[in-house]
């Protein structure tokens, strides 16, 4: 009889072991499926991701949930901010698709991308949320280092005149203000250039100008802008004015012409005497010329006739002493005979 009862009691003891491994096993999985619920003091801090933010391009913000040894989807993760400061995404939706979009990172990474970024999406609060209370808000503020804006408004104005280029650049909503540097056929002439920079809301615009001359006449001109780490090439054009610098060799010529006749008119008392003046003595200088001319050709003539004279009177010479000495030997000749022919005799 006392047997039974102690059986009864082993049984019962295997029963709630194999219940508590059942549940033991059951809890594992559901931890392993779907997570638990972590402490209440998460750290969450979200920072700027893309640096630098360029307008018009996207901008990420990555949210960090400080969970590690657990799951990060166990609690509802939203994003609120922006200009409205509304709900941008909660969870993977998105209630603006085309503007906004998130992504998720390992480990715990919760990630807000902001696609066509303006200015109208900075100097405002975002908010990253896991769960109810848990949060992190902080202002994107605009500063130089993190963002940059490529001008998207550039004229020129460049004119090339008597061997010097002179060039006006005129450069819309940059950020931040730049540093600009100037090249003409391939030698640096930054500091003959003057630049000037003015704020307007957050953008810059810039005017530059320079002058300086061609040399050699042909060649490109570029103007180089640094935007934070941005370069942009506002300008590269070719100049070509070596004609252009002839014309100004013949005009700069006229020129003293010009000013000689005027300097010659100011010491005459009277202006239509003095260009009478100036007429004679132009007429007086081509007649100089033109008899340093006639002289010339007759020096040439007169050499040319004494050479000639020269060279016959040679031969006079030359042909006269031959003739001598034929003669000689034609005499000596006939008195070698003479006593040949009395021998015979």
């Amino acid at each position: 009889m006392g047997y039974y009862p102690k059986l009864a009691n082993r049984l019962e003891h295997l029963n709630q072991l194999s219940s508590f491994i059942f549940v033991t096993i059951l809890a594992t999985q559901f931890v392993s499926v779907y997570g638990v619920h972590p402490p209440s003091d998460i750290p969450v801090t979200w920072n700027l991701h893309s640096k630098p933010v360029i307008f018009g391009n996207k901008c990420e913000l990555s949210c960090d949930i400080g969970v590690k040894h657990y799951k990060c989807n166990s609690r509802v993760r939203q994003w609120i901010g922006g200009s409205s400061q509304t709900v941008l995404c909660q969870n993977m939706n998105c209630k603006n698709d085309t503007k906004y979009h998130v992504k998720e990172g390992a480990p715990c990474v919760y990630t807000l991308i902001i696609h066509n970024f303006t200015m109208d999406d900075l100097n405002c609060d975002y908010t990253c949320y896991y769960g109810i209370k848990t949060q992190h808000k902080m202002t994107l503020k605009l500063n130089r280092k993190d963002f940059v804006s490529v001008p998207d408004d550039v004229r020129k104005n460049i004119s090339v005149k008597e061997g010097n280029i002179d060039i006006k650049m005129y450069i819309r909503n940059g950020y931040p203000s730049p540093n600009c540097f100037a090249s003409l056929m391939d030698r640096n002439i930054t500091q003959f250039m003057e630049i000037n920079s003015t704020k307007t809301r957050n953008f810059f615009d810039v005017e530059l100008e320079v002058t300086h001359p061609i040399n050699p006449c042909r060649g490109n001109a570029t103007i180089t802008c640094h935007y934070g780490n941005q370069k942009v090439e506002v300008l590269n054009q070719y100049i070509d004015d070596c004609k252009g610098l002839n014309t100004s060799n013949r005009r700069n010529s006229t020129d003293d012409n010009q000013g000689l006749n005027t300097s010659n008119r100011r010491n005459s008392t009277d202006d239509n005497s003095t260009d009478d003046n100036s007429t004679d003595d132009n007429n007086d200088r081509t007649l100089a010329s033109d008899l340093n001319e006639v002289t010339s050709i007759m020096y040439i003539m007169v050499g040319i006739i004494v050479t000639l004279s020269m060279v016959t009177t040679c031969m006079i010479i030359y042909s006269w002493r031959q003739n001598r000495k034929n003669k000689r030997e034609g005499t000596i000749g006939q008195e070698e005979d003479i006593p040949l022919r009395q021998l015979h005799t």
